[in-house]
């Protein structure tokens, strides 16, 4: 039986690749599709004939409660650049993920050389046995894939799309009202369409919760959610409507999808406001704690980076921001990493720190327009939130700034993170349910 080689690269710089052996495709084969799982997360890249693990966490951090042997790899992979391989291929990257204690696990699906892995597969501990890498066990996720509602509702994505388009063109600010929907879906009880439930009498909704309360687009989301009853009751799910929304409004200024949305999500019964607070990353988060928010849902620093410049498009209301113009040490003062004549203009919008109604472009440039720019003024210091500047504030992440810049490296990029993001913690098979009506549970 032929095998595949096996490298191990080290640090989020990969400042580090050594050759650690060969697996047998067999196995391999296994790794794709078991069912057994013991042990926390990995990530592996598989391109052509060769498999890269890559490593920047501690084995006992992330195996606890698995029988570790001496020279075992568990190892998990927090996204970074691309590796340097001249034989890199296809997508590439399959963040292989297990649930933390308390979460449900997280599915997606990536080509990886070519191929469609489902994820998350959990590579529980592998043993190094000479030039041999021997897989012990292996747990595969929820199904998320292409085209789920192909032969259940197969103009399902086309609707959506046409309803989305058509909105789209009458009010150019629906993309990213779609894009924070769903970003702020996923962070909160992973994407199973929770921001979309309405408060009841006993109980707050995410929806109430301050983050949330300038999100708009949710009558937009209901009309295709009607005609999706009509075509195919009972089939497609809200989640996947407002995963799909985001998609197809971003891609509306490019007339053709910018990313691919793997489908079969479930939508959840429960939407708490307090879990909204908790759970989405704030404005004023400063790198270490917005670094933590992202691992905390399984993205890497590098969807971190890739994720902000979503931030092309969209507005900030003043009181998201205004304490960087007027008090930023608690003693009066402007925050002294924002662009001086930035913040002079900010100054003629927000006129205090009170305004909690006015509103200022994210991207002043080109706020309607899904494009790098967002990279751009962020390097000469004109990010609008404390947590945009926190980007810079690290020599990696700066780093990935200056990368992201290039328009086509943005949008690569940015379509990969997304479909690791919208694979948090999604209900998949008989978990969950199919809203008849997005608002309420059934």
């Amino acid at each position: 039986m032929s095998s595949v080689k096996v490298w191990e690269v080290k640090g989020e710089s990969l400042e580090e690749l050594r050759e650690i052996g060969e697996m047998l495709e067999g196995v391999l084969e296994k790794l794709k599709g078991s069912k057994s799982c013991e042990v926390s997360s990995v990530t592996v890249t598989s391109a052509g004939d060769t498999l890269y693990i890559h490593n920047n966490s501690n084995l006992e951090e992330i195996a606890e409660g698995s029988a570790v042997e001496p020279n075992a790899g568990a190892y998990r992979y927090a996204r970074g650049t691309r590796p340097p391989y001249t034989n890199w291929s296809g997508a590439g990257a399959a963040s292989l993920m297990s649930p933390r204690q308390g979460e449900t696990s997280q599915s997606q699906e990536i080509g990886a050389g070519g191929e469609d892995w489902r994820a998350p597969h959990m590579l529980c501990v592998m043993k190094d046995h000479g030039p041999m890498i021997n897989v012990l066990g292996v747990c595969n996720g929820g199904e998320l894939k292409n085209q789920f509602y192909k032969e259940s509702c197969p103009e399902a994505e086309d609707i959506v799309q046409d309803i989305i388009w058509k909105r789209v063109s009458t009010n150019s600010t629906l993309p990213a009202k779609f894009l924070r929907m769903h970003f702020h879906d996923c962070f909160v009880r992973g994407c199973d369409a929770s921001i979309l439930l309405d408060s009841t009498a006993h109980k707050k909704a995410e929806k109430a919760a301050v983050p949330n309360l300038s999100l708009g687009g949710f009558d937009v989301i209901d009309e295709v959610k009607t005609q999706l009853e009509k075509t195919c009751p009972g089939i497609v799910s809200c989640a996947d409507i407002v995963a799909l929304a985001a998609r197809d409004s971003v891609s509306f200024q490019f007339k053709k999808s910018m990313w691919e949305v793997l489908t079969g999500r479930r939508d959840g019964r429960i939407s708490l406001a307090s879990q909204a607070l908790a759970n989405i990353p704030s404005p004023f988060f400063n790198f270490t704690t917005l670094k933590q928010s992202f691992a905390n849902k399984g993205l890497s620093l590098y969807d971190l980076v890739v994720l902000s410049g979503g931030h092309t498009i969209g507005v900030g209301h003043c009181n998201f921001f205004s304490n960087r113009l007027y008090n930023f040490t608690g003693k009066g003062g402007q925050d002294p990493s924002l662009n001086s004549k930035y913040a002079a203009f900010l100054k003629t919008k927000c006129r205090s720190l009170a305004d909690n109604k006015t509103i200022v472009p994210m991207d002043p440039g080109s706020p309607l327009s899904f494009d790098s720019n967002y990279f751009k003024i962020l390097k000469q210091n004109e990010g609008l939130f404390q947590s945009d500047a926190a980007l810079l504030t690290d020599e990696g992440s700066s780093h990935m700034v200056d990368e992201l810049v290039d328009s086509e490296t943005f949008f690569t990029e940015f379509a990969q993170s997304m479909v690791r993001m919208g694979a948090i913690g999604v209900l998949t098979g008989s978990s969950g349910e199919i809203r008849k009506k997005c608002s309420v549970v059934n």
